[in-house]
């Protein structure tokens, strides 16, 4: 499982941030890989998608492992 696209030096997040009123609501999470394989929806797609996201690096020519 160390081949999980999280543990990718390439895996990219960045947490929500809440908004400052009414006006301005804040943003979702925004979740992708820097090498553009692919990009995550919170929103728009499913548990099953999202887990077979993080499982591209299994066979990712692309996968460097990341410092910890």
């Amino acid at each position: 499982m160390g081949k999980l696209c999280l543990y990718c030096k390439h895996f990219y997040l960045t947490t929500g941030e809440p908004g400052y009123s009414e006006m301005t609501p804040g943003s979702d999470f925004d979740m992708s890989c820097d090498r553009r394989h692919w990009e995550f929806a919170p929103h728009d797609q499913s548990q099953e998608e999202f887990k077979r996201t993080l499982e591209t690096g299994l066979t990712c020519k692309d996968f460097t492992k990341a410092k910890p």
